[in-house]
């Protein structure tokens, strides 16, 4: 019993490790297919670069191909869409979740990437998927942009998609918005510092009303006590001339008595001389 279930061990060991030689001798299979495409493709795209600059250097009748282009664009036309114009083969399944983000829903993207010839092959199809995130990024927030936020964040933004222009990515309508995002934040920020000028201006205003206000107060008290003294015055006036009223009444009849003493007086001295002068 003991051989029996050592020999079972041995059957599927020997069945495991068959299996896992033949997954891998599958993924080799793949990767080397996936390989020989790319190689497949850059060959095609060379070809046919090369040969439309031959071509078009021989007349040909409008609207007609040399053979060999019709060829090589046979064959290009067999390479799935998104790989086309490439210098990479799109192999991850990240592009799957990456193309199905809202960004590129609302805004279709077919990006060239032609600048990344700089960069490793192996390296491409990583940035390139770095570049996708990045600009869905951008759209993103470039929606959930606050009226406070920071100038130079919007202004980042836009140069941020004048690069992925670069790449081929159609950043219009996103530069427009934020162009139009930092304009009227510009007009927001002219209007506030247009309030500030005329709230200084009211408080430079406020400022003489209240001098002028306390200088007025002033002159209004001075005039109350001018009035008060004049009212005082006036009483003083009034009683005085009562007084002159009672005292100095009767001087009409003093004055007209006087007249008539000095009338009698010389009345007295005309007799006085007649007297005198008449005769015994």
């Amino acid at each position: 019993m003991k051989l029996f279930k050592e020999h079972l061990k041995c059957q599927w060991k020997r069945k495991g490790d068959c299996q896992q030689r033949l997954l891998h001798k599958v993924l080799r299979r793949e990767k080397k297919r996936e390989e020989d495409k790319k190689k497949q493709l850059q060959i095609s795209k060379f070809l046919l670069k090369e040969f439309r600059l031959i071509a078009s250097s021989y007349p040909y009748p409008t609207g007609a191909m040399p053979p060999i282009l019709e060829l090589l664009d046979a064959q290009m036309s067999m390479v799935p869409v998104e790989n086309q114009g490439l210098l990479f083969f799109q192999s991850s399944r990240v592009w799957e979740k990456v193309e199905s983000m809202e960004a590129f829903q609302l805004l279709p993207q077919r990006p060239h990437f032609s600048t990344l010839d700089q960069y490793n092959e192996e390296l491409r199809e990583g940035l390139a998927i770095g570049y996708m995130v990045a600009f869905a990024n951008l759209v993103e927030k470039t929606c959930k942009s606050q009226l406070d936020d920071p100038r130079s964040r919007l202004e980042n933004k836009l140069k941020a998609l004048v690069e992925l222009e670069t790449l081929g990515f159609q950043a219009n309508p996103v530069k427009a918005r934020l162009q139009e995002l930092l304009d009227i934040k510009d007009r927001q920020v002219k209007l506030k510092e247009h309030s500030r000028a005329v709230e200084c201006q009211i408080g430079e205003k406020k400022h003489v009303s209240s001098t002028i206000d306390a200088e007025t107060d002033e002159i209004d008290k001075k005039m109350k006590e001018l009035q008060q003294s004049l009212t005082m015055l006036n009483k003083k006036r009034a009683s005085v001339m009562a007084q002159k009223e009672i005292k100095c009444s009767n001087i009409d009849a003093m004055e007209r008595e006087v007249d008539l003493i000095k009338k009698k007086v010389l009345k007295g001295k005309l007799e006085f001389d007649h007297a005198i002068a008449t005769s015994w």
